[in-house]
């Protein structure tokens, strides 16, 4: 971040939100190539983006229905838990707090032709992330969401708990993550350190979550 332009760098591209000139600026490095686009566009297009699927909100969760080209039926529900912890550790230099967003979404398939739907197990999405609400980098991301609307901001950031990521690999669970990104701002500063943790349960067992953090 400097000033109102903050650039995310990743292995095949990068990203500029250039805040002076109201440009969204997408690099390609192996092609060498870039694209520049008013910022006004680039958050319409993020928004629309996490429309796909029929869902229905219900309490804490989420329900859908997505059918394949086959005729395959799936049908989902999805719950959204934000756990902060009292773990505390510093992250280049910033004093942080862990926090648990755990995304789970239980699957029934119903094959084509078939009226009876069977259990297809879980899919769940973990983060792991370290929040700051102090220090250079979290006055550093205030000022410049301060400075940019609350669209552009979410668009740059998924989420304080950096859900971008996560909304990026699973565009296809739109609403739902939505929904976690919301409930992510739930979560107090901005996260320096962020791990997203994608885990297949198979039916009728149970997430362990210190299993898949290695720490059983």
């Amino acid at each position: 971040i400097k000033g109102k332009k903050l650039r995310s760098d990743g292995e095949k591209q990068s990203t500029i939100f250039d805040l002076d000139n109201s440009r969204y600026i997408y690099i390609n490095h192996s092609d060498k190539t870039y694209t520049s686009v008013p910022i006004a566009d680039m958050a319409r297009v993020a928004t629309s983006s996490v429309r796909g699927m029929r869902t229905d909100a219900s309490r804490d969760q989420l329900r859908g229905t997505a059918v394949d080209s086959a005729g395959n039926k799936a049908d989902f529900v999805v719950d959204i838990k934000v756990e902060p912890t009292s773990e505390r550790q510093s992250v280049n230099g910033n004093d942080a707090q862990r926090a648990f967003i755990t995304m789970d979404t239980d699957v029934r398939v119903t094959p084509q032709g078939e009226s009876q739907s069977q259990a297809a197990g879980k899919l769940v999405i973990l983060m792991d992330t370290w929040n700051a609400n102090t220090g250079p980098a979290s006055d550093a991301v205030r000022a410049w969401e301060k400075a940019a609307s609350k669209e552009v901001a979410a668009a740059a950031f998924g989420s304080r708990a950096n859900m971008g990521p996560a909304m990026a690999a699973n565009p296809q669970m739109g609403e739902a993550m939505k929904k976690a990104a919301e409930e992510a701002q739930k979560i107090e500063g901005i996260a320096v350190k962020s791990t997203m943790h994608l885990v297949i349960v198979a039916p009728e067992q149970k997430f362990d979550r210190a299993l898949a953090l290695n720490e059983a």
